[in-house]
């Protein structure tokens, strides 16, 4: 039995938390119903759904079990292998942001203070003891 052919953008279509599937080494897999029994955590997965999961599959060294299971999940192969979209990468300019760090030497003495006054009452109250129970 041959096996569905997909592209790349009925993959791609297949992005949500809901409905994800993702290609590993030309084989594409719906993976929407192992989210939740994944261990690595579903995020990991999120990521790479509706794209090419090959290289961030292989980095983690799946085990043999890891693979099999996948077996499980296949739906199809990917129509034009050589034909992967490329990655968009998000210019840092159009997007970055500008954070005003405020300097307030005030801050800290707030917060020195108050650890200040608890060594004070420890140290206060152990020389305020008898000698006899301090070598305790």
């Amino acid at each position: 039995m041959a096996a569905t052919l997909y592209s790349w953008e009925e993959v791609a279509a297949h992005s949500s938390r809901a409905d994800i599937w993702i290609v590993v080494e030309n084989s594409v897999y719906n993976i929407t119903k192992f989210l939740d029994e994944h261990p690595g955590g579903e995020e990991v997965l999120i990521e790479q759904a509706g794209q090419d999961a090959t290289e961030a599959f292989e980095e983690i060294g799946h085990s043999d079990d890891a693979r099999k299971m996948l077996k499980n999940y296949k739906v199809g192969d990917v129509k034009d292998p050589d034909q992967k979209p490329v990655k968009k990468k998000i210019s840092p300019s159009k997007f970055s942001t500008t954070t005003t760090v405020k300097s307030d030497s005030g801050s800290v003495l707030r917060l020195l203070i108050p650890v200040l006054i608890i060594v004070a009452f420890f140290v206060a109250k152990y020389y305020s003891q008898p000698e006899e129970s301090k070598e305790a």
